[in-house]
């Protein structure tokens, strides 16, 4: 008698046992599986937020900034504005120096001799302090890279009239037809020479 209630005691504490751990290893999996779950969609989300903004940080270039009609440009500046808080190589990624020249001649930013990932860190620090663009009246033809580059072309060319001659090298190979003197040397031709010839 004792002994059968004993046995049907450890029986239940076992059969008991059993249960706990069944459910508890079935919590654990139910845990698990949904901490995937989330770490999963989590992913997927992030991954659409990232594709979708480099979608518009592709569809925001200069020519629409140039094409903004609304006033001041505020809506370029407001998307711009918006796209800072982002990486800003995502940003900046369909903007050459010389559109990012002309966005700090916007901002009145003094570009200088700056790299563009300088140019993109001025842009990025002073366009979130600002609630509209200060001089939106700028084009393509005021690009300062251009008329320098045309000022030092134009210096170039009249150095070269004005205070020393243009000097040009000729070389001949071989000896030429014939046994004349001087075939196969080096000439020389200056603008002085011309002059004294005219």
């Amino acid at each position: 008698m004792i002994a059968s209630c004993a046995r049907d005691v450890y029986e239940d504490l076992i059969r008991r046992f059993c249960r706990i751990g069944d459910s508890q290893f079935r919590k654990d999996t139910i845990t698990r599986l949904g901490k995937l779950k989330q770490d999963s969609l989590r992913k997927r989300v992030v991954m659409r937020s990232k594709h979708t903004h480099s979608s518009d940080a592709l569809s925001l270039n200069m020519k629409y900034i140039l094409e903004d009609q609304s006033e001041n440009k505020l809506y370029s500046h407001l998307k711009l504005k918006s796209q800072i808080y982002y990486p800003n190589d995502v940003v900046f990624t369909s903007f050459l120096k010389s559109d990012l020249i002309l966005l700090c001649k916007a901002y009145g930013i003094a570009a200088g001799n700056v790299q563009k990932s300088g140019l993109i860190n001025q842009l990025c620090t002073v366009i979130p302090t600002l609630n509209e663009m200060p001089k939106p009246n700028f084009s393509v033809q005021n690009n300062p890279v251009v008329s320098s580059l045309k000022a030092s072309s134009n210096e170039d060319t009249s150095s070269c009239s004005k205070s020393q001659p243009c000097t040009r090298k000729r070389t001949i190979e071989g000896k030429g037809k014939g046994k004349g003197k001087g075939k196969g040397k080096k000439k020389m031709e200056t603008c002085d020479k011309d002059n004294t010839d005219t």
